[in-house]
C-alpha cells in the first residue's frame, strides 16, 4: 500500500476503493487506519484499527498500529496493552518493542524502557533519533540512582 511510503492521501483513496468492494477487508482498514495515523487523524486511525481487529485480531502489525494510535492520545496503559498484543503474535516486531520503550518512558519505567529498547536492537531493529536519545536519558537517570 502506498501509506508505507508515505503517500497518506493516496493510500487512503486506495483503501476506500477496496473497501467498496469488500467492507471486511482486515487489511484494508487497517491500511487506512496506518495512512490516518500518518495524518495525524487519531479518532479515524482508531476507528479503522478497531475496525480490522474486530475482523481479524492475529495480525501484530494492527495491534502495533493501534499502539502507535494511544501514543499519539498519551494513553501509554492502551499504549503497552496493545505492543504486548503485538508481541505476542510476533516475537520479532522490532518497532513493537522500540514503541512500547517509548511509552515505558513516558511512565517513567526506566528499566522496562531499557530492556524493550535492548530488545529491539537484539532482533535486528534500529531506534528512531528521538528513541536512542530517550535511551541515553534512561540510562543517565539509572546511573544518577
Amino acid at each position: 500500500m502506498r501509506y508505507m511510503q508515505g503517500a497518506a492521501d493516496a493510500a487512503i483513496t486506495d483503501c476506500n476503493r477496496a473497501l467498496k468492494m469488500d467492507a471486511n477487508d482486515a487489511a484494508a482498514w487497517n491500511n487506512r487506519g496506518g495512512a490516518w495515523l500518518l495524518k495525524g487523524e487519531t479518532e479515524r486511525a482508531l476507528s479503522d484499527l478497531n475496525r480490522s481487529l474486530a475482523l481479524d485480531s492475529r495480525q501484530a502489525e494492527v495491534w502495533a498500529n493501534r499502539g502507535g494510535a494511544w501514543v499519539a492520545k498519551q494513553d501509554f496503559t492502551r499504549t503497552i496493552a496493545d505492543f504486548d498484543e503485538a508481541l505476542k503474535r510476533n516475537p520479532r516486531l522490532t518497532s513493537a518493542y522500540a514503541n512500547r520503550g517509548v511509552a515505558w518512558f513516558m511512565q517513567d519505567k526506566l528499566a522496562e524502557a531499557e530492556a524493550d529498547f535492548a530488545r529491539c536492537r537484539a532482533f535486528g531493529g534500529k531506534l528512531s533519533p528521538d528513541a536512542e536519545a530517550l535511551l541515553q536519558e534512561v540510562r543517565k537517570r539509572r546511573a544518577a540512582h
